[in-house]
């Protein structure tokens, strides 16, 4: 990352340990939440916010709580982060990351080890590691365990249904669009695919760590607050070289399938969900060669 970047998440990370603080002190308090009752439109947002969340998630399993500083912190926080990637798209900026990747196999891998890490901060500092909750308290809170039998088969066996369904949505893509329309739109995530497929160690450290990082984050750390549908916004957001083409969509479905499996069993099958799915591409091309 760019020094401008380490800025911009160190910032990140101070903001939400200071929410995390300042809401150790109210529960300590036992003060009322602010927004109980509505009495500014202030107030109104954060419960329209927390409503949106809950009538979206199936069987009202958000828990966004429309006074809970951290909660409204990590909308203000997403919230920017579209508006900034909507900014860059209106203004004809390249949001592949095509452009930063390093030259060389040991460069992708620190600037993957690196991001990943960054959203592992994320995901501890928000549950309230180091101000609210205990190591062992964050973990249980990003419902993090020792998968089970279950957890391995179900995982797999998703992720294989998850990659067909891939598959056919690539292919109908495929014969809809025009072949230069559908290799344009196509070109940054194979030129990503092909970065980490020199060796299959580097196409499996992207597997695993993208999907400890990825799933640490938005299925532990953000679905219990935002529900299935609004985390898995994000999650294609992030992934900006999809963006504005069909792959969105299908990455769209794929996020649910996660989400899904992570409200059934818990967020270490949806790591190995997830990391099954990205290794899947790694293993039949070696296969195929």
């Amino acid at each position: 990352m760019m020094t401008l970047e380490l800025a911009g998440l160190a910032g990140i990370c101070l903001s939400i340990i200071v929410a995390n603080l300042e809401q150790r002190q109210r529960d300590s308090l036992a003060l009322p939440a602010l927004s109980l009752v509505p009495r500014s439109k202030i107030d109104r947002f954060w419960h329209f916010v927390g409503a949106l969340c809950h009538r979206l998630d199936d069987h009202q399993r958000a828990r966004f709580e429309p006074g809970n500083l951290v909660h409204r912190l990590a909308t203000v926080l997403i919230v920017m982060y579209a508006a900034l990637v909507f900014a860059r798209l209106s203004q004809g900026e390249d949001t592949s990351g095509i452009s930063i990747l390093a030259a060389d196999e040991l460069g992708r891998i620190l600037q993957l080890a690196t991001t990943i890490v960054a959203y592992l901060g994320l995901a501890l500092l928000g549950a309230g590691w180091l101000t609210r909750r205990s190591f062992a308290a964050v973990i249980q809170r990003l419902d993090l365990r020792s998968p089970n039998r279950r957890d391995w088969l179900e995982g797999l066996v998703l992720a294989s249904g998850l990659f067909l369904l891939a598959q056919a949505g690539v292919a109908l893509w495929a014969r809809s669009a025009p072949p230069a329309v559908f290799e344009m739109q196509t070109f940054a995530a194979r030129q990503i695919f092909e970065s980490f497929n020199v060796s299959l160690a580097a196409g499996l450290f992207l597997a695993l760590t993208s999907a400890v990082g990825e799933e640490i984050l938005f299925r532990g750390a953000l679905q219990p607050v935002f529900g299935i549908v609004i985390s898995s916004l994000f999650f294609v957001l992030l992934h900006t070289q999809y963006f504005l083409t069909p792959a969105a969509l299908i990455l769209f479905a794929i996020s649910l399938g996660f989400g899904w499996l992570r409200y059934r069993r818990c967020t270490s099958a949806a790591i190995i969900c997830h990391a099954a799915y990205n290794l899947l591409p790694f293993l039949i091309h070696r296969l195929a060669g």
